[in-house]
């Protein structure tokens, strides 16, 4: 259980990465001269390497990114919930009979 646990965290945050990034080189195109480039730099960490590029555009890429990553999870951890609900099996509570009454004298 642990090891797919990390396995998922993983996963989850190279993905989520990768979604944010293609959003951010998305958004940049026509704005910045290398798209890729500029959206691997602002994903990094190092938007004051991109000071030629106004930064309402940085913003704005940053802030697509990271809004196409919470709904995209939103969505997916919706669907997940709706898979544990539907797979979860109810059982139909024991009845319990009473035992027989002793015999009057």
């Amino acid at each position: 259980m642990n090891t797919f646990r990390q396995l998922g965290y993983a996963i989850g945050i190279a993905a989520f990465g990768a979604l944010v990034t293609a959003r951010m080189e998305h958004s940049l195109t026509g704005t910045a001269p290398d798209p890729h480039t500029a959206a691997h730099a602002l994903a990094g960490g190092a938007a004051r390497e991109l000071g030629a590029l106004p930064s309402g555009a940085l913003h704005s890429a940053f802030a697509s990114g990271l809004n196409a990553a919470a709904l995209t999870a939103g969505v997916l951890g919706l669907l997940a919930g709706a898979a544990v609900l539907a797979s979860v099996r109810v059982r139909a509570p024991r009845t319990v009979s009473a035992a027989p009454e002793p015999a009057h004298r």
